[in-house]
């Protein structure tokens, strides 16, 4: 018989004896009237009560808790394993596949080195094919995607993506430059069947068109990926993995990045007009200007001599060398000089000597041209070439002493008493050393030499043309060979790639130091320079507070004209000139004579400017503090640019805890990320 009140079925259960007993819950008044429920055991077949083991109840709920988590362990191992599974493999091929990559890239890097462009192609093609594959394997993370850490997965897929669209560049570069190998000097097989030196220039000449498409495809495949590492944040790194700031790293990577592509994008128009200045089409005359840097001038170096070279189809031909002083000869003209000329120089006339005043290269010989013009019997030119004495010791040291008719043996072998190159104390020995007589061809020696050179240079082994061509194109970044050219085009190419001696800078910070030697000694060339720029940013402006440290640790000259000695190391009188945003505020400056420091607006920056001198075994320290009209966001952006005719000033950059230390050898855009 079924009961209809289910409440009152006796609920069955056993004890830990296996005694079958029966549970009946009765109400139980409590004071306030509720109801409790109490439970009571009895023996299910005799109604005898059994007190009921509350430890065994205790016991039953462990057991049925313990099985719960056991199975919740196993679920979350089954998990992990999974993950390892999923990230564990790709993980490891991705450590073993990097390594494989990065060797082949060194292997690249080093036959590169000694212009093995085969071997350089093989470990390109085995260099790609390793990334290709570390960006399949990468894949298999995808699911990283879906988790809190998708924005380090996506730099991930960013700097694959640059690694193999930079490593199908190198490919592509390598690819169009190896069958005119032979032609360049390097190692390999290539087309180039023989012939004479000037054969050899016409074929090299010949080749830039050829070379110009895939220059232009290789520029297309760094530009994306430039866009892939800019895409990369650098501040998601603010971490040292092995001694190495992960955040740094990535603003050189992405530096160097914007550095390549600068270049391979600036070279496109250069080959385009360089058989243009090489004169295959038609001849071309340039005026060759020598500026000694070891007496600095804003462009480089007092133009102490000229010289006129005709190019006809690679083939260059020095006509005739000239002193500065017959061209100021025929210069009949009286010009107001600038007033710091006039002031430090001591003289009331702008001579052509003195014309190359603005920093800017190109207004520079704009100014100086308007009058060359105007001296009879000079020719007419297609151009500036400025040179200084770092081009005349490289062209030596490459292809050995040189042997000038009439003016002796020029080497690079070290005179003690200037502590500099035979080359360089010969050649002030010969244009500077006072006489008693007048020598009107004491700078002559630089068109012989400079046809001498050149006649070196054709007759060298085909193996020594790398080297002249690493020169060349590192005396150009580094500003000691630049041009002015009157052609529109061509002078556009030549700014482009930055061989033009302008003054540039965008948005950002700007900072150029340029230093006029007008004492007349040979000093810079003893003369070191630090500069320490320490920057703390002040809502929407910076402040700066700049040191420039001068050293001269050498003994001086004996500069009395009467004693007819060669005065090197004299005073320094130096006519100084500190560019730098325009807007910008000088608040106060020490180490300069007494009221000569200015500020004026000029060539779209502010400048500052003031006096200074020197002396032998001295050092001067030069100090002073502005603020720029500039609010960075992110990433503090900073123009700096170097001076034609220096070398290598130690540069240390201070912004909050970020501290960088370089030399300045070439123009540069310093940038780190704010906090």
């Amino acid at each position: 018989m079924v009961r209809e009140n289910m409440e009152d079925v006796p609920k069955i259960s056993f004890s830990k004896e296996g005694t079958a007993v029966r549970m009946v819950e009765k109400p139980k008044e409590e004071s306030g009237g509720a109801k409790v429920i109490e439970k009571k055991g009895e023996d299910a077949f005799g109604d005898k009560k059994v007190k009921l083991s509350q430890s065994n109840t205790v016991l039953s709920l462990k057991l049925k808790n313990r099985r719960r988590w056991w199975g919740r362990l196993l679920v979350l191992a089954m998990v992990v394993l999974g993950l390892v599974l999923l990230a564990g493999w790709p993980a490891w091929q991705l450590v073993r596949g990097g390594k494989e990559a990065y060797a082949k890239v060194q292997t690249v890097v080093e036959a590169v080195k000694r212009q093995d462009l085969p071997e350089a192609k093989t470990a390109l093609a085995e260099a790609e094919r390793e990334v290709v594959t570390l960006q399949k394997t990468y894949r298999l993370l995808g699911w990283l995607r879906f988790t809190p850490i998708t924005a380090y997965y996506q730099d991930g897929e960013h700097a694959l993506a640059a690694a193999v669209e930079s490593v199908q560049a190198g490919r592509i570069l390598v690819t169009a430059v190896e069958p005119h190998v032979d032609v360049l000097g390097l190692k390999g097989e290539g087309t180039f069947t023989g012939g004479t030196t000037e054969d050899r220039i016409v074929a090299i000449l010949g080749t830039l068109n050829e070379i110009r498409p895939s220059v232009a495809e290789a520029a297309e495949k760094l530009t994306m990926a430039q866009e892939e590492i800019r895409a990369i944040k650098p501040e998601r790194y603010r971490l040292t993995v092995k001694g190495k700031e992960l955040e740094s790293l990535i603003l050189r990577v992405k530096g160097t990045m914007d550095e390549v592509v600068t270049v391979v994008t600036r070279i496109q128009p250069v080959l385009e007009v360089l058989p243009i200045m090489a004169g295959v089409e038609e001849q071309q005359r340039y005026l060759v200007l020598f500026q000694n840097d070891a007496e600095l001038r804003p462009t480089g170096g007092f133009m102490t001599a000229y010289a006129i070279m005709t190019v006809d189809r690679g083939r260059i031909i020095a006509e005739r060398s000239v002193d500065i002083y017959e061209l100021d000869a025929k210069f009949r003209k009286r010009l107001e000089p600038p007033e710091p000329i006039k002031k430090y120089l001591e003289v009331n006339s702008w001579y052509l000597r003195d014309m190359n005043f603005s920093p800017d290269f190109a207004e520079s010989m704009k100014m100086f041209l308007s009058y060359y013009r105007e001296l009879p019997g000079e020719a007419e030119i297609d151009g500036v070439i400025a040179i200084d004495t770092k081009v005349l010791k490289d062209l030596v040291a490459i292809l050995g002493p040189l042997e000038v008719s009439e003016f002796g043996t020029f080497s690079m072998e070290t005179d003690e008493r200037c502590n500099c190159p035979q080359v360089i104390y010969k050649l002030e020995d010969l244009v500077t050393r006072p006489v008693a007589t007048i020598r009107s061809d004491r700078k002559a020696v630089l068109g012989p030499m400079m046809q001498t050179i050149i006649q070196k240079a054709y007759d060298a082994e085909s193996n020594a043309w790398p080297a002249l061509f690493q020169s060349f194109y590192k005396n150009v970044t580094e500003k000691h060979i630049i041009f002015y050219m009157i052609d529109n085009k061509v002078q556009g190419a030549v700014e482009g790639f930055n061989a033009g001696g302008r003054i540039t800078g965008g948005d950002g910070d700007y900072f150029l130091i340029n230093d006029a030697n007008f004492g007349g000694a040979k000093s810079n060339l003893f003369i070191t320079q630090e500069v320490e720029q320490e920057i703390s940013l002040e809502g929407d402006k910076v402040k700066k507070m700049v040191t420039i440290l001068y050293k001269n640790p050498f003994a001086g000259s004996n500069c009395n004209l009467e004693a007819g000695k060669l005065c090197l190391n004299g005073v320094l009188q130096d006519f100084f000139r500190l560019y730098v945003p325009k807007g910008s505020k000088l608040i106060e400056s020490s180490g300069f004579e007494e009221d000569s420091v200015t500020t004026y607006e000029e060539l779209e920056k502010t400048a500052i400017e003031g006096f200074f001198t020197l002396t032998p075994q001295s050092q001067t320290k030069l100090e002073l503090t502005y603020t720029v009209p500039y609010r960075p966001e992110g990433t503090y952006l900073m123009t700096i640019q170097k001076q034609p005719g220096t070398y290598s000033p130690k540069y240390t950059i201070i912004l909050g805890a970020e501290r960088q230390e370089f030399e300045l050898t070439v123009d540069k855009d310093w940038r780190v990320a704010l906090p």
